[in-house]
C-alpha cells in the first residue's frame, strides 16, 4: 500500500525512489508515459536517448526525449528497466508551485494490476477488485512507449470511449461530437453517462473541443476505486454501496 497525497491541494502524487533519492510524483494515468523532471535527469546525471512525440487531450504535438533502463522504487517494489520521457515537468505547473520530480503513468504499471483509492487515499499494487466490484468494459491504447486506458460509455448514436485520467481535477470532459452522439444539451452542467458494465451515472460534466470523445477525471473517482489490469485491459470500479458505505448521490439514476 502506497499512501496517496494531495499536491497543493489539487492533484495526487505518491513518494517514488529513483537514483537512491525520494521524491514527489504526479500520479497521471493519462500521462502517456511516466515522466521524470528535467532537472532530475540533470542532477543524477541520466542519459536520454531517441524522443517520443505524443499529443495533449487537445491534439497539440508534444516531443519529449527518452531515458531508458531506469529503476523505480514504489513502496517496496522495484519496477524495473524503465523508459521515462524527460521534460520541464516543474515548468508547466504554476511558478510559485514546488518542484516535483516527475508523473507516474500507466506504462509503470504494464504488468502490475494496481488500485487507486482515491476514498482511502492510497495506492494498492498487485490487487484484485473488491467483492461487487462493477467490471468495465475497457481497452487500452499503446504507441510505442505509451498507454493511455479508455472506458466505454454507450450513447444513442455510438459507444463513446472516454479515458481515466487522474490528472483531471474538473468535471468529466466531453467532446462537442459526443455531445451529438448523447443527444444532450451542450449547455448543460451535468450528463447522464451510461457507463458500460456499471450503469447510468449522473455526473458534473463540460464540453471542450478535445480529440477523444471524452475524459473521466479524478473527481469521477473521488468515491469510486478503481481497479486496473492493464495485461489483460480488465478495469473494474467500486461504489460507495459496494463497500458498505452510504451510497454516493451522484452515482446512479
Amino acid at each position: 500500500m502506497i499512501p496517496l497525497v494531495r499536491y497543493q491541494d489539487v492533484l495526487w502524487a505518491l513518494t517514488v525512489r529513483v537514483g537512491g533519492g525520494d521524491a514527489l510524483f504526479l500520479l497521471d494515468t493519462a500521462a502517456g508515459l511516466t515522466t521524470l523532471d528535467r532537472a532530475v535527469t540533470d542532477r543524477l546525471g541520466i542519459r536520454t536517448r531517441g524522443t517520443f512525440c505524443g499529443r495533449r487531450m487537445t491534439g497539440e504535438k508534444v516531443a519529449v526525449d527518452l531515458a531508458h533502463d531506469l529503476d523505480l522504487v514504489l513502496g517496496d517494489r522495484t519496477i524495473r528497466h524503465e523508459t521515462v520521457g524527460v521534460l520541464d515537468l516543474s515548468g508547466l505547473l504554476p511558478p510559485d508551485w514546488p518542484p516535483v520530480g516527475g508523473a507516474i503513468g500507466l506504462p509503470t504499471f504494464r504488468a502490475l494490476p494496481f488500485r487507486i483509492d482515491l476514498p482511502r487515499r492510497r495506492l494498492v499494487l498487485d490487487a484484485e477488485p473488491g467483492p461487487g466490484a462493477h467490471e468495465l468494459c475497457a481497452r487500452a491504447a499503446r504507441d510505442g512507449p505509451a498507454v493511455d486506458l479508455f472506458v466505454e460509455v454507450r450513447a444513442p448514436a455510438r459507444s463513446l470511449w472516454m479515458e481515466v485520467d487522474t490528472a483531471n481535477t474538473g468535471p468529466v470532459i466531453l467532446s462537442p461530437d459526443a455531445v451529438q452522439a448523447l443527444g444532450c444539451d451542450a449547455a448543460s452542467d451535468d450528463a447522464v453517462l451510461d457507463v458500460c458494465g456499471l450503469g447510468p451515472v449522473r455526473t458534473p460534466v463540460v464540453v471542450k473541443p478535445i480529440r477523444h470523445d471524452g475524459n473521466l477525471g479524478a473527481p469521477f473517482f473521488a468515491s469510486r476505486p478503481l481497479t486496473i489490469d492493464l495485461a489483460a485491459e480488465r478495469a473494474w470500479v467500486e461504489s460507495g454501496a459496494d463497500r458498505g458505505g452510504d451510497q454516493d448521490p451522484a452515482w446512479a439514476v
